[in-house]
């Protein structure tokens, strides 16, 4: 047993006498009445009258009952915990966590009783115990078995279960290499929670104790007569000489021995501030060290420069790996709280491994409903813990590459550093962000900028420094978005730096703002102000990435192949000097191959995530803990093309893998990582909804649902967007379940949020309102609510229509997708002209999205196509049209017929033929037979 348990434990049984509860329970109420002597005879009188009322029934306080289970439940907890370091049976663990559940429950007012224990009546035999007594030895065992009967009750093990057997005969019999009685203990901790002032427990036993002590109160008196010295003798006499002695020595070494202790804690706080000191001259001199280093590699870098330009890429590096995120203030008391967090897991995860192992093979229907209801509890328990760690999460991962960019201009010497900047600087490297912005005064700022507006040529250098200040406060304002118009406030500073100092520096980190707020075509303006200012290759091939990724997102895919190729190519060629600049090579494999699967080119896009994935596995080797992020995102985008293909075995395996690793990294940094974990369970629910997983699925759901939900409380304006896309797929779940209320439930609050999103920053969000106006609609449909579908496809299609007019190549699609769904539901109420018009123009744009990119649009063609065969087979007959347009479909969808939707919109033109008693096969090959002719 642990040292400082077993002095606890030890404290509370010494203490555990007849004289120091009378004293401790009675002191008080005696001591108003000014006649400590009574309390001295209490024990006496009670053990006199005990008989008078051992038979007699007494109603149960609740207070009091309350008070002898927690007892129970504490030894319970000892015991348990002194089982737990001598095996690895996880039954101690649950014992443990069955305690503390207990112990909470029974800390709650509203508690209600919902058994009685047989000691309930008799709590004066476990306050005053006399080991001698037949009515004490009674109730101890009838107290310990109906103890052992709830516990085998909610632990739902076996009564055969080896470790629970070794456990309750330990409740029965004691431990014996501790000495430690449960009974003796129980009652130990009883006398304890019995203390102390406003204790309704208390009161209720004083209350009981006190009528008993009124039936001896002629005997008291007698006995008073006799004289205090006698009533002393008494005393030590009811006590015994030789134990009170004993009880005084006792204490007497345990006083020592703290003083002991105080004195050695006072001695190694004197060697620590020793240390301290010379921890303090050693810094010092490293410091000055490190300065003389720096100015001979700055000498030396200077003279390598002029030969081979290409080192700037490595300064580069070096220059981020200066930054560690452990100098930040509170990033160490997170590491503290992750690290419980992962023991809670790790335990809840023990736990549920043990019920599902002694639950294997069983049943019994009442035992499973226990054992689902546990399991029920551990997940919900497990979620609760992974919220708690997402609430000290996404500033890191949001951030990162700002703090990178910040970190470069503040440690930049040319032009030097204002004394603002060297102040600001010191803050940051601490990790004090808001110190970092309160010395960087927007008001001192502005002035300085109208100042050197009016100023000459000769203050350019001073225009540099204040653009780099401008620059470090957009950052910061960017990062922290503590008020509600920070983007519009950062924008403004972004543009007085470059409006001061347009260099490639400062036009790089507008255009990467620019562009993670969906400012496209601004950001696509600066990104190209930047390139002409570039000094290398490195500069260079981040910019063509972004851009790529710009172009991508705006469905202007063969800009963005270009731009991705023209990256790739130089990053190779960077990599065969410098190892160092193999993850940048990565990053853009995997956006070729998202690029690849986009446009279904499959083979392609398997080729590029694998290249990509052997080099992160291959740096893993080297740095773990560094790559391991970039080997979770590759096997995400991975297993994404997997589920796309049905290979929906490999695409388990990729997620479980990036899952897991996730998982681990956001153990050890949950600021970074546990977004992705939120967002590998998104995609996991995603594949297990398509192989109709809907329990597993459900579950992943929730857990990443309710980690948004925590993450939005820490910063809304980050998380909501995700919190409103984990919405959206439950709907789409429960919509599949038929659980029509819940999707829809779930779409509204998806809708509201995405709203006010909208409200505040349109250009980013009004896409995303459409996007589940779309879906509620399609629900609504499903429902038959066919009013409030057509009010929501036809305010998603206005929405669709007028961001099609300022950007058609991102938004087109969505407004023929819109028009497919608003024909499929004029379709349903008979309006057959409105669903002609609409499908007719869904069909226009389809042709022409597929005759410039036909990889990306084809079945998407298809699907019109195979829609408006069917209008015409039942709404509209038309058995020509309806012939020729599902052979079209058929045309369009055959080539990719490795993808799920397009295979099946094969299916369906074959079954479109045979509704009309045509062979559809047998017309294939007989076209077929005529063109080899």
């Amino acid at each position: 047993m642990d040292p400082i348990l077993t002095t606890v434990v030890a404290t509370l049984l010494g203490k555990c006498t007849i004289a120091y509860i009378t004293e401790t329970v009675f002191g008080g109420w005696i001591a108003n009445r000014g006649d400590n002597a009574i309390s001295k005879q209490i024990p006496n009188i009670s053990k006199r009258i005990l008989a008078q009322f051992k038979d007699t029934e007494k109603p149960v306080n609740h207070h009091l009952q309350k008070a002898i289970l927690s007892s129970h439940w504490l030894a319970t907890k000892i015991f348990a915990e002194d089982f737990k370091k001598k095996s690895t049976s996880p039954l101690f663990q649950r014992i443990i966590i069955l305690a503390d559940e207990q112990l909470n429950q029974l800390k709650k007012e509203d508690y209600q009783l919902k058994t009685v224990s047989p000691d309930a009546y008799e709590a004066d035999l476990l306050i005053f115990k006399d080991n001698e007594s037949n009515i004490t030895e009674i109730l101890r065992n009838k107290v310990i078995d109906y103890h052992v009967e709830i516990l085998f009750e909610l632990l739902r093990v076996k009564a055969d279960h080896p470790e629970y057997i070794v456990f309750r005969n330990a409740v029965i019999n004691g431990l014996p290499n501790e000495n430690l009685d449960w009974f003796e203990l129980a009652c130990s901790f009883l006398n304890e929670l019995l203390k102390g002032d406003n204790n309704k427990a208390k009161d209720a036993f004083q209350n009981q104790e006190l009528a008993k002590i009124a039936f001896g109160i002629d005997g008291l008196k007698q006995e008073l007569m006799q004289g205090f010295e006698t009533l002393a003798n008494t005393y030590v006499q009811g006590i015994g000489e030789e134990r009170f002695a004993g009880f005084v020595n006792w204490l007497a070494e345990e006083i020592k021995e703290m003083k002991g202790s105080l004195s050695r804690i006072e001695t190694d706080v004197k060697e620590i501030k020793q240390d301290s000191k010379e921890i303090k001259i050693d810094i010092k001199e490293t410091k000055e060290i490190t300065k003389k280093g720096i100015s001979i590699f700055s000498e030396v870098h200077k003279a390598i420069s002029e030969a081979n330009n290409e080192i700037s890429e490595i300064k580069h590096l070096l220059k981020k790996k200066e930054i560690n995120l452990n100098n930040y203030a509170d990033y160490k008391e997170l590491l503290l709280e992750i690290e419980k967090f992962d023991i809670d897991i790790q335990n809840k995860e023990n736990e549920k491994k043990d019920l599902i192992d002694i639950f294997k093979g069983e049943t019994d229907e009442k035992k499973l409903k226990y054992f689902n209801k546990d399991i029920v509890r551990i997940n919900q328990e497990l979620v609760n813990i992974n919220s708690e760690k997402q609430s000290i999460l996404k500033k890191s991962n949001e951030f990162k590459k700002i703090i990178e960019i910040t970190w470069l201009n503040l440690i930049e010497q040319s032009p030097p550093n204002s004394n603002r900047l060297m102040t600001a600087k010191e803050l940051f490297q601490k990790g004090d962000l808001k110190g970092a912005d309160e010395i960087l005064d927007e008001s001192t700022l502005k002035e300085e900028y109208a100042l050197l507006q009016k100023t000459s040529e000769y203050v350019i250098k001073r225009n540099e420094i204040l653009a780099r200040e401008f620059i470090i406060k957009a950052n910061l304002i960017f990062v922290q978005k503590l008020k509600d118009n920070w983007f519009e406030i950062s924008e403004s500073f972004y543009i007085k730096a470059n409006h001061l100092n347009e260099n490639y520096e400062n036009c790089f980190v507008y255009a990467y703002f620019l562009q993670k707020n969906e400012r496209f075509v601004d950001a696509i303006l600066w990104y190209e102000k930047a390139q002409v200012l570039t000094k290398n290759g490195y500069e260079k091939a981040e910019i063509l990435n972004n851009l790529g990724v710009i172009h991508r997102d705006i469905n202007e895919i063969a800009t963005a192949e270009r731009y991705f190729e023209e990256a790739l190519q130089i990053r190779r060629k960077l990599a065969c000097n410098s190892q160092s600049l193999l993850p940048e090579m990565g990053m853009t494999l995997n956006n070729i191959g998202n690029l690849q699967r986009s446009q279904n080119e499959f083979v392609n896009a398997l080729s590029s995530y694998e290249e990509a994935l052997a080099i992160y596995r291959d740096l893993g080797r080297v740095d773990l803990q560094t790559y391991l992020p970039d080997v979770a995102m590759t096997l995400n985008n991975l297993a994404v093309l997997q589920s796309d293909q049905n290979d929906f075995e490999r695409a388990t395996s990729s997620y479980q893998e990036a899952l897991a690793i996730c998982k681990e990294l956001a153990s050890a940094n949950p600021q970074i990582h546990l977004p992705d974990v939120a967002m590998t369970l998104n995609n996991i629910g995603n594949l297990q909804r398509s192989q109709n997983k809907f329990i597993e699925a459900l579950s992943s759901y929730e857990e990443a649902l309710i980690t948004y939900r925590e993450l939005t409380k820490l910063n809304s304006q980050t998380y909501l967007p995700e919190l409103a896309t984990t919405l959206n797929n439950l709907a789409v779940l429960q919509s599949d379940q038929n659980d029509f209320e819940r999707a829809s439930s779930s779409y509204q609050e998806a809708l509201s949020i995405r709203r006010e999103l909208a409200r505040v920053n349109p250009q980013t969000y009004i896409p995303d309102v459409a996007t589940t106006l779309t879906n509620l609609a399609t629900l609504q449909r499903a429902q038959n609510d066919f009013e409030n579908a057509s009010f929501s496809y036809l305010e998603a299609l206005d929405i669709r229509r007028e961001l099609a007019r300022v950007n058609p190549q991102m938004y087109l699609l969505d407004v023929a997708t819109t028009l497919n769904n608003l024909g499929n539901l004029q379709s349903d109420k008979n309006d057959f002209e409105n669903a002609l018009a609409s499908y007719q123009e869904a069909l226009n744009i389809y042709r022409e999205l597929a005759r410039v990119n036909p990889n990306a649009f084809q079945i998407d063609l298809a699907e019109i196509l195979i829609n408006l065969a069917i209008f015409h087979l039942y709404s509209v007959k038309d058995k020509d049209k309806s012939l020729g347009l599902s052979y079209d479909a058929l045309m369009n969808a055959l080539p990719y017929q490795q993808v799920p939707k397009a295979l099946q919109i094969c299916q369906v033109a074959n079954k479109v033929w045979q509704a009309w008693e045509e062979d559809l096969m047998k017309y294939l090959e007989e076209n077929q037979g005529e063109k080899n002719e």
